[in-house]
């Protein structure tokens, strides 16, 4: 073998090493405990039925006894512990299985139920992805089990039951139920609330409730009750005409509208739009989960419970030998002690992690969120003072000269567009390494996105924004169609499914592509890459 294959080997060989792993959601809350008995019971077998399902064979009768017990079938790990703390009933099951679809990803859910003294039945589930790589390839949601929970027994979110089907407002009664719930300072949850049309197309509202189960509570408000809401709390802050908004917990009247995401029906409508709203939806909802519960707090993790119960059973064996009750083993209870003492650690290293990575997220999300806020005013402020400008003079008169050179061409964007159009870092990377010459017409396609693009998707006239027409000589708009992907810009994904084409030549001297989004929030045109044709798995 020789020195490159040997070093290629050992490169292949740490990358297989190294995983990457994370948590996607968890959900807490209590189960409605009506039978006691028979509903602890009842929550632990709903439990096994779906690991059975997920390990792909039998579990051990122990397993339908609630006693401890373990299993491995091709990958397929599963542990499963019990113990009853002096009053306090804890069942908690880790289950690992391989993603079906992508090698090298890996599931593992942890489910915790605990029966206290009172007999209230809590519950937590921690969902956790492994991959070699970082993969955020995937759309949230939460396991069927909790599904099950909520439609065979119940589940509590603090105040309120969950469903696994949406809450329709159309009267009265359940317009001031939803504005209680809206309103209340203990809510922990976000509501998903969509305006619902007739006779339009809109998100899978019933779809998204169920892939949301035990993380949010889904609401549809008619068009009716809609209005009242505007009136209510402003139409910045409300969500009317087949648009869906997240509200996060915590939320008042007189908060900044950009906290509350909104999505706005003549976005969703458009192309492949209602995927990837939907997806957004399960995204920012399951984030929200991650900060409202925490480790050990609202969530018990099964590392948790594994080194709570060695602690407790290494504590009741030294009582039982203190006791003459029991044969004497120091080097088991030390083993046992050893055990226990490097779970602590364990736990308590996680713990103090977690709470540092909290505090920083919540720090840089804060700044963030005003960041963004004072961006999006500054932005409006822009787009105003242009239209202002542009009935009283004209086109000529405002444009900065246009570059003759790649090099000036970003800041000739970002002076003449400022509040029309926006080039992420990718796209500002490949105009610096350009090789088309004909700088004029891209000059000429970007004056008519910050114009005649923005306007055709602000007003949605005639479908304008949604159709193939010149942009200039020699340049088309056009959907993207097999080429369009996704890319994130200021934390939010978004999804290039438009473009400029300007030639069907691949030679980058001569082919011109401009590929693009909406985003709907900052009524800005977001480049993702220009001006060469993008590179893909086809090309």
């Amino acid at each position: 073998m020789s020195l490159f294959q040997e070093s290629l080997s050992s490169a292949i060989g740490d990358q297989k090493h190294f995983v990457a792993e994370r948590d996607v959601l968890r959900v807490s809350g209590q189960v409605l405990n009506t039978h006691q008995d028979h509903t602890f019971s009842a929550a632990r077998n709903l439990a096994l039925e779906w690991v059975k399902e997920r390990s792909g064979g039998k579990l051990p009768k122990d397993a339908w006894k609630f006693a401890d017990f373990r299993t491995d079938v091709a990958g397929r790990n599963t542990e499963c512990l019990a113990q009853d703390f002096d009053g306090l009933e804890v069942w908690s099951v880790r289950a690992e299985d391989p993603d079906g679809k992508v090698p090298g990803r890996n599931w593992k859910t942890e489910v915790t139920f605990a029966r206290e003294p009172s007999s209230r039945i809590m519950f937590s589930l921690r969902l956790r992805v492994s991959s070699h790589v970082l993969d955020q390839n995937f759309t949230p949601a939460s396991p069927r089990l909790v599904s099950s929970i909520i439609d065979e027994l119940g589940l509590k979110l603090g105040d309120h039951s969950c469903s696994t089907t949406p809450i329709t407002v159309r009267d009265h009664t359940s317009y001031d139920l939803f504005v209680e719930h809206l309103l209340a300072t203990s809510r922990k949850t976000p509501l998903v609330v969509q305006s619902f049309v007739p006779n339009h197309r809109g998100i899978n509202v019933s779809a998204i409730c169920r892939r949301l189960a035990g993380l949010a509570h889904v609401y549809s408000i008619s068009p009716v009750f809609a209005r009242k809401l505007s009136d209510e709390i402003g139409k910045e802050l409300s969500v009317f005409d087949g648009g869906v908004r997240i509200y996060t917990p915590d939320f008042e009247v007189a908060d900044d509208p950009n906290g509350h995401r909104l999505f706005l029906r003549r976005f969703i409508q458009q192309g492949d739009n209602q995927r990837l709203v939907e997806r957004h939806i399960a995204q920012d909802v399951a984030a929200l989960g991650l900060r409202s519960n925490r480790i050990g707090k609202e969530v018990l993790a099964f590392s948790d419970v594994s080194a709570r119960l060695y602690k407790y059973r290494a504590d009741q064996k030294g009582k039982l030998l203190a006791a003459g009750r029991a044969e004497e083993n120091d080097e088991l209870i030390m083993s046992l002690r050893e055990q226990v003492r490097s779970l602590e650690e364990q736990v308590t290293e996680a713990k103090e992690l977690e709470t540092i990575a909290l505090e920083e997220n919540q720090a840089y999300r804060e700044r963030a969120e005003d960041a963004e806020s004072r961006a999006r005013a500054y932005t409006s402020q822009i787009q105003g003072l242009k239209a202002s400008l542009a009935q009283n003079a004209g086109a000529s008169s405002r444009e900065v000269a246009r570059p003759e050179d790649w090099p000036s061409f970003i800041g000739w964007v970002e002076s003449t567009f400022a509040g029309q159009i926006v080039l992420t870092g990718a796209a500002k990377r490949e105009i610096k390494k350009a090789q088309f010459t004909n700088i004029e017409l891209a000059c000429d396609c970007l004056s008519w996105l910050a114009t005649d693009g923005i306007n055709s998707r602000v007003s949605g006239a005639d479908g304008a924004s949604t159709r193939e027409m010149p942009v200039a000589e020699g340049a088309i708009h056009a959907h993207c169609g097999g080429d369009a992907y996704d890319f994130d810009w200021q934390g939010q994904r978004h999804t290039a499914d438009w473009h400029i084409k300007g030639s069907s030549s691949r030679d980058p001297k001569h082919c011109l592509r401009i590929y693009f989004a909406w985003d709907d929030q900052s009524q800005q045109i977001i480049v993702s890459h220009m001006p060469s044709h993008r590179t893909t798995s086809m090309s």
